[in-house]
């Protein structure tokens, strides 16, 4: 609740009006009547609330900015009213803070605290930073300068009035209904931020007699202490008057002479707000139907953005709501730009140029997301899903298996970082919008495939607002052919004869220095390098792979070493004493050769 203050703060006497400059004055100078003492500058409330700049003053309360030392110097309102000894005034006071407590409307200033000190009660509420939609409007001062001022502008007006009928149906709407009764454009405050508006002062709301409410914005039947909703209705209606027009209704109680100078459709819906009986003026709902009809109506030059479930935001709040629910809407409406026109009509020039700019930069999907989190704060990261944790394989390629992938929260830019030799997938680059999936179409190579490693894992980056990049894994395994048949025979691959020469000479080499080094190893290393030639013969022939190939020559070449050391044990020749320690370690290091290549090949 916030207006700029001037430099001098007045107090009026509640008895006879008199306007007292001196706000420390604990007397009124022309009747006498004791006023109510403005709580000076630092003075801590409840020993918690620093009282800053009073903003507000009647007869019997203020309302200041305060610091709450317990929250950091968060700055709230603190609204105050003396008691009096006067239970009525006590419960009122209450009443409107209980009431305040259990309303729970982005349009309605947050309640923190209740209390009564030193004959005063107090509520402790939301600050919000802006300013009423008083300002501007012409007035007369204190002192009776008359200061000019203009009409606001047409679209923002109705767009005002629009969000208040959504408001007036949320309290319409509760149980007993919650009547307002003192709507007018000094209780309407525009936050400065984020430019959404606030419907504040409830005391009237939560009066239980009397007469209430300001002449001009009143209904009639309140000056005969009755009130309904539609007495809502009628004081909305005045409000959007003066607005529009500059012309104040409290000088001419309901008299609304300047009516005829607006558009026909906004004078006609005006006029079934402000009709005299109350039955026969619109409800919540039906004057915000009538209110949205005038911004379609010629002459009003204002482009509605409706979303596909019917919503037409007309505040910031609404619009990150509306583009959260449905992402692809939003999409749409970023990439047409009327979300940029929007934000214009709505005041947001620079947040409209912010889009415009990132549209260029990165595209409309990353401007969606990344427009999200500006506007709502703490949003989570876009999640992304696949409908798969794990993949079997059928081991032929007539299949075709399909993996999902969903997007929550947000757009994500997928890409596939790694995938097996063995397989084929389409798309490697997808982008993945909420609530419309990519499909990954993935397809065994049988002239790839292994014949021992039938597991491996897909590796997917995914890049989503704010250019976060995450990596994630899908295993896969191969699996029988779920058609019963068999796994295909692996074609024989073409021979390669440098592989076949240097796999000899290196045999032949290593035989011919280990004789000229041990010459009585000729009967033992001699099968095992036979074996070796059979195995590089039999991998140039058969081998389809590195594993195949270790295992071939030195399972070859240990099969040639056994066998002689088997011939010779048979027949009595083989001893410890024979063993030559050079054949020995020819022959372990054979084995571990063939071990490491075995485990490295199969990692």
């Amino acid at each position: 609740m916030v207006k700029v203050m001037t430099s001098l703060v007045s107090i009026t006497c509640p008895q006879c009006g008199a306007v007292i400059n001196n706000p420390q004055a604990q007397n009124c100078n022309r009747c006498g009547m004791a006023l109510f003492a403005i709580l000076p500058q630092n003075t801590l409330v409840a020993g918690q609330y620093r009282v800053l700049t009073l903003i507000k003053e009647g007869g019997s309360g203020q309302i200041y900015v305060v610091a709450d030392t317990r929250t950091f110097d968060r700055q709230c309102v603190l609204k105050r009213t003396l008691l009096k000894n006067d239970p009525s005034a006590r419960q009122q006071f209450a009443s409107e803070a209980q009431m305040l407590t259990k309303l729970r409307h982005p349009q309605i200033p947050q309640v923190f605290a209740y209390f009564e000190e030193h004959g005063s009660a107090y509520i402790v509420m939301e600050y919000i930073t802006g300013h009423d939609l008083e300002m501007g409007l012409s007035h007369h001062r204190d002192d009776g300068t008359f200061v000019a001022g203009k009409p606001r502008d047409l679209k923002q007006t109705l767009h005002d009035g629009i969000v208040v009928c959504t408001l007036l149906e949320y309290l319409h709407s509760r149980k007993p209904a919650i009547i307002h009764c003192d709507i007018k454009p000094a209780n309407m405050i525009r936050d400065r931020d984020s430019n959404a508006l606030f419907l504040v002062d409830f005391g009237a709301a939560a009066a239980t007699n009397g007469v209430f409410g300001t002449p001009g914005y009143a209904a009639p039947e309140q000056y005969q202490q009755q009130r309904s909703p539609a007495s809502d209705i009628y004081a909305l209606g005045a409000t959007l008057y003066h607005l529009l027009t500059d012309d104040d209704p409290t000088e001419h109680p309901r008299q609304f002479p300047k009516l005829s100078t607006l558009p026909k459709v906004v004078m006609q819906t005006l006029q079934r707000a402000l009709m005299e009986r109350a039955s026969n003026r619109p409800s919540a709902s039906d004057f915000k139907e009538l209110l949205e009809d005038c911004l379609h109506a010629p002459g009003v030059d204002i482009t509605a953005l409706t979303f596909p479930s019917g919503a037409t935001p007309h505040t910031m709040i609404e619009l990150a709501r509306e583009m959260y629910d449905d992402w692809s809407a939003a999409h749409t409406f970023v990439a047409n730009g009327k979300i940029a026109t929007w934000l214009r009509q709505n005041n947001y020039v620079s947040l409209a140029g912010w889009v415009e700019q990132n549209i260029s930069l990165y595209g409309a999907t990353q401007a969606v997301d990344l427009l999200l989190q500006r506007l709502i704060p703490n949003l989570p990261n876009p999640e992304v899903i696949f409908d798969q944790s794990y993949l079997e394989l059928p081991a032929d390629d007539q299949t075709i298996t399909q993996l999902k992938v969903y997007a929550n929260g947000g757009a994500a830019q997928l890409s596939v970082q790694h995938v097996p030799a063995w397989l084929q997938i389409a798309p490697t680059t997808a982008t993945v919008l909420p609530q419309q999936p990519v499909t990954f179409n993935i397809k065994v190579m049988p002239d790839m495939m292994p014949r021992f490693n039938l597991r491996d894992k897909i590796v997917f980056v995914y890049e989503t607002a704010g250019f976060r990049q995450t990596t994630c894994a899908t295993p896969v395994k191969l699996i029988d052919s779920p058609h019963g048949q068999p796994k295909p025979v692996q074609p024989r691959r073409s021979l390669n004869l440098k592989f076949l020469f240097t796999g000899w000479l290196f045999i032949l080499t290593t035989l011919i220095f280990t004789i000229m080094l041990v010459p009585n190893a000729l009967l033992f290393v001699m099968p095992m390098s036979i074996g070796g030639l059979v195995g590089i013969t039999g991998a140039w022939i058969y081998a389809e792979d590195s594993l195949d190939t270790v295992l071939m020559i030195g399972g070859a070449a240990g099969a040639g070493m056994a066998g002689r050391m088997f011939y010779s044990w048979s027949t009595g020749q083989l001893s410890v004493d024979s063993l030559n320690p050079t054949m020995l370690i020819f022959a372990v290091g054979a084995a571990v050769l063939t071990l490491m290549g075995y485990l490295w090949f199969k990692r």
